[in-house]
């Protein structure tokens, strides 16, 4: 091409070219300065969408690039008008961010102090108050939130200091088989009595040691009262327990007479339903990894809404075992026993008998807190208190002995200045009524620990006797004595109103193995004596094998004894000297209030040929019945077990 005819360049004005060289550095010189400094312009330009900084540019694909501030996928960006933007964590309505010093960010839900997040599935998140499960929240309207505790519609929460708050059972709701507080001190005495007589079939402790110590008046009072109470009336508690339960078997068997506990308080003592199950729930928290838990509840709760209507419709002889009822019934007939079922579900009466060494002051005292009975005794009423609390306690003012037990020795007569041996003596009441009477006595007993109470007795009225610790079936002693009192060992089937726990550690079998020791120490006791003697056998049993049948056997395998009858008329309760001869107390004998159940019967020895006898005693058969199983004690326990239903 021809280079005429490219353009030719306008030529500037020398001014304006002077101009341009003033703006412009020198071309080598200037580019040189600004790679030395650094200078934005210096680098090299990026090619391909490569920043080395900050690596390559993400590939955004066909999305057109956003402008002013436009999000295509989320929408336009939010207005906070004048808000200005936060820098370094500020957040100027919430205050700065909390510093979590080296903790990690926490990615995917992860939660390394209280470990991952719970796996809800499907389930939508909850919107706007909603509560798929539970239904929509409650409208409180315009009611403000509340805060601090403040309550405006009913004032401000009570301080109750440093006592725990309460839960479930303690807020008026049902109480849980979770939680709840732990049984009390006294609670846990009173079932582990129960569960020594019902489970392990051993009588009950003495109340002392240094848990029964340790013990409130108050908690000593109420464990007293909810043991015998229990055992008084278990086999209705134990009906009750099982209307609520199916009749197949259940592993452990201590839930018997821990539920008929519980029964008792609901029933009997009327216990608030709540404190009953929160408490027994808790007791059986760790028997078996907790599976008695929802049964204890549930059988509970049945209790609270129907036991004191079921209840009703027992009978109270339903209250002993069945095998007792029966006997009674047969021996005494229907009508006799009928009266006496009341009395054994009331607390006993406590008897007592006033020292002759008692001071005119203490006799007026006990006076006032007593009333008088046939025998010269002392009936407390039932506000009198305990009995260690009562004036003379201390310096031996009276002895406890019930009226039915004080009768025998009295069938001794005159015994001033004559030798009296007390076999089987402990713990003491006949012993220190005899040397009240003036005898000479010899107290006997094989138990060492039953010879300790008896010294301590003693000691604490100021009497002194000879002691001796010997089996009367194997004991050789040196002299005769001129009066006996055998109180023999027996079923203790008349003391059930003090000893409630005797009916349920008892048998048939139990009788029968009695009776034979029985007879042995009646012919021992015997051949002690010298012509003229008196022996006075007493048993505190209603069962006629332990006493019309061993007087009946022994006049009849003797020839030198005989049977010397009491003489109603000379006798505190006439009514109890039979025309037989001999005492039989019933329980509604001595009204009110009742008494022990007796027998005693008195023998003189004679020269051998000129005793012996028959004499013509036969129950009151009225209403024979075979004996069956006890279906209140033996039964019972294979029936506990609750349907899924109940659950």
């Amino acid at each position: 091409m021809n280079d005429d005819r490219r353009p030719k360049r306008r030529s500037k004005p020398a001014d304006e070219r002077e101009s341009s060289q003033r703006k412009r550095p020198n071309s080598q010189t200037g580019m040189t300065e600004r790679r030395k400094t650094g200078h934005k312009g210096s680098q090299s330009k990026t090619r391909n969408g490569e920043r080395p900084d900050r690596g390559p540019r993400k590939d955004f694909g066909d999305r057109p690039p956003r402008r002013d501030g436009e999000r295509p996928d989320r929408g336009p960006r939010k207005d906070f008008g004048d808000r200005p933007p936060r820098r370094d964590g500020e957040r100027s309505d919430r205050g700065p961010r909390k510093d979590f010093g080296d903790r990690p960010p926490r990615r995917d839900g992860e939660r390394p102090d209280r470990g991952p997040r719970k796996d809800f599935g499907d389930r939508p998140p909850r919107r706007d108050g909603e509560r798929p499960d539970r239904g929509p929240r409650k409208d409180f309207g315009d009611r403000p939130p509340r805060r601090d505790g403040e309550r405006p519609d009913r004032g401000p929460r009570k301080d109750f200091g440093d006592r725990p708050p309460r839960r479930d059972h303690d807020r008026g709701r049902p109480f849980s088989a979770a939680k709840g507080e732990a049984m009390d001190p006294a609670r846990r005495y009173a079932i582990g009595q129960i569960l020594r007589v019902m489970h392990d079939n051993k009588p009950l402790k003495e109340q002392a040691g240094a848990f029964w110590d340790g013990l409130e008046a108050r908690d000593q009072a109420f464990a007293e009262r909810l043991i015998k109470s229990t055992l008084r009336q278990y086999g209705q508690m134990a009906k009750l327990v099982r209307r609520c339960l199916t009749s197949s078997k259940l592993d452990d068997e201590r839930l018997e007479p821990v539920l008929a506990t519980a029964a008792c308080e609901l029933v009997l003592l009327e216990t608030p339903p709540y404190a009953v199950g929160s408490r027994y729930v808790d007791l059986v928290r760790d028997w078996n990894d907790g599976r008695y838990k929802g049964l204890v509840n549930a059988v509970i709760r049945r209790l609270a809404e129907n036991g004191k209507t079921w209840f009703e419709t027992l009978g109270p002889e339903a209250a002993l075992p069945r095998w007792l009822v029966k006997r009674w019934q047969a021996n005494w007939g229907v009508q006799e026993t009928q009266s006496w079922w009341p009395l054994f579900q009331e607390q006993a009466a406590i008897d007592l008998v006033v020292s002759p060494k008692a001071g005119v002051d203490d006799t007026y005292a006990l006076g006032l807190v007593a009333e008088p009975l046939e025998t010269g005794q002392l009936r407390l009423r039932k506000d009198a208190g305990r009995i260690r609390d009562l004036p003379g306690f201390a310096v031996g003012a009276f002895w406890v002995q019930d009226v039915a037990a004080f009768l025998p020795a009295t069938l001794l007569g005159e015994v001033v200045g004559k030798q009296v041996w007390d076999m089987c003596a402990a713990p003491g009441g006949k012993t220190m009524q005899l040397v009240a009477q003036g005898a000479k006595v010899t107290a006997i007993d094989v138990d060492g620990s039953r010879l300790k109470r008896l010294r301590e007795n003693l000691a604490r009225v100021g009497f002194s006797v000879n002691i001796v610790e010997a089996d009367i079936l194997h004991w050789q002693p040196a002299s005769r004595p001129e009066a006996i009192l055998l109180d023999a060992p027996c079923s203790a089937t008349g003391t059930l109103r003090h000893h409630p726990d005797a009916p349920w550690l008892r048998d048939v079998a139990w009788v029968q193995a009695n009776v034979e020791l029985q007879a042995q120490m009646i012919d021992k006791a015997l051949d002690f004596l010298a012509v003229g003697g008196v022996l006075v056998y007493a048993v505190c049993s209603l069962e006629p094998e332990e006493g019309e049948h061993q007087i009946q056997a022994v006049l009849s395998r003797r020839d030198d004894v005989r049977l010397d009858p009491i003489e109603s008329s000379t006798f505190p309760y006439p009514h109890c000297a039979r025309e037989q001869g001999w005492l039989r107390v019933f329980p509604s004998d001595v009204m009110p209030r009742g008494a022990d159940g007796f027998f005693a019967a008195r023998l003189l020895k004679v020269e051998a040929g000129t005793g012996g006898g028959a004499i013509n005693w036969q129950p009151r058969a009225q209403n024979e019945t075979k004996e069956g199983p006890d279906e209140n004690h033996t039964s019972m326990r294979a029936r506990l077990s609750l349907s899924s239903e109940q659950l």
